[in-house]
């Protein structure tokens, strides 16, 4: 790996809460990329790329909002240190819903509501993902001297 690539892992590693491994849980999945972006036109904090089986993240949104918004919404307390992890879980959360449909990557919206359907599912795994993160955290936590 060249020194500049091992100096981005450096600056998107840097964006997590100490102890979670962002590599580590893309090799795990098969998420090829993770690109930082300044969220588009749509000013978004997070996205899949399908095709790339790439996700996007935006470190320059407003995490005290999100915060704020992500915790209202799923009735977990979520620091503004940890919306940046809470992104990343929700996106990969849309990366294995896509690769479990029978191979078939589909980004196209759709208005029968099954893309609502495919966003509350993302936000259920990363409501799971998270909350395993923190408690295998608040353990270490403890044992730690």
């Amino acid at each position: 790996m060249s020194s500049t690539a091992l100096e981005r892992l450096g600056m998107v590693q840097s964006l997590f809460p100490p102890g979670f491994s962002v590599l580590a849980e893309m090799l795990r999945h098969g998420v090829k990329a993770i690109r930082l972006t300044d969220g588009g036109f749509l000013r978004y904090s997070a996205a899949y790329d399908p095709e790339r089986q790439a996700i996007e993240i935006n470190p320059n949104l407003d995490r005290e909002r999100l915060a704020a918004v992500i915790s209202e919404r799923n009735g977990v307390r979520v620091e503004p240190g940890e919306v940046i992890l809470w992104a990343f879980l929700h996106e990969l959360g849309h990366h294995k819903r896509r690769r479990a449909r029978s191979g078939v990557l589909n980004a196209a919206l759709n208005p029968s509501g099954e893309n609502q359907l495919e966003d509350w599912l993302a936000e259920q795994y990363a409501r799971k993902r998270f909350l395993a993160w923190r408690r295998t955290r608040q353990r270490t936590d403890k044992e730690s001297p």
